[in-house]
């Protein structure tokens, strides 16, 4: 009796290990993984494959708990930053230099999310999102962006609260998606505006 009460306890130990287990690492996966189409230029990844038939499972289950809505390779392509140039996490108490010239799009947008994808603020009176026709350039397409929790004049994106966050930038209508050089694209560089030595 005590020899069968004992097997049943491993096994019932086992199965809630292995549940346990595997519900943790499908959630890991969902969290941290987007997928096997997952591309990368500087510190900008995008998932191109992720609006069309041929996205893996692992990219469609992503894009389904996030409730993203995946444009097709026709439509234009969307890219995430959660570093910095130098490699670190974007950190919502500090201000960064978002560099380079307009990408190849007929407009693109630029906001920032948090880690989840939940937009950081949706406060009307401040600028938490900026569309390219909005944006001041200068010769050749090159502007500088400003994002910070403080106000900025020209190109401000306003961030708040505190932790990391991700910038998300769309190309709407653009021959990026279809490039075999994707590595090549030059997508703006994201600096860390140094504050005291804190960011």
């Amino acid at each position: 009796m005590r020899l069968m009460l004992h097997n049943l306890l491993f096994i019932l130990l086992a199965l809630i290990v292995a549940l346990g287990g595997g519900i943790w690492s499908a959630r890991w996966a969902l969290d941290h993984f987007g997928g096997f189409s997952e591309l990368a230029t500087g510190e900008w990844i995008s998932y191109p494959l992720a609006g069309s038939p041929q996205a893996d499972p692992y990219a469609k289950a992503r894009s389904a708990r996030l409730g993203n809505l995946s444009l097709g390779a026709a439509e234009g392509l969307i890219f995430y930053a959660r570093t910095s140039s130098d490699g670190k996490a974007l950190e919502r108490g500090c201000t960064y230099l978002m560099s380079g010239t307009s990408p190849n799009a007929r407009f693109w947008t630029l906001f920032a999310t948090d880690n989840n994808g939940k937009l950081l603020s949706n406060n009307k009176d401040l600028p938490t999102s900026l569309l390219s026709s909005n944006v001041v350039q200068q010769n050749a397409g090159h502007f500088d962006i400003t994002i910070s929790p403080q106000a900025h004049g020209n190109n401000w994106l306003s961030i708040n609260g505190r932790g990391q966050f991700t910038l998300v930038m769309t190309l709407y209508d653009t021959p990026v998606a279809s490039s075999a050089s994707f590595s090549e694209i030059p997508m703006p560089r994201i600096t860390a505006l140094r504050d005291g030595g804190k960011c």
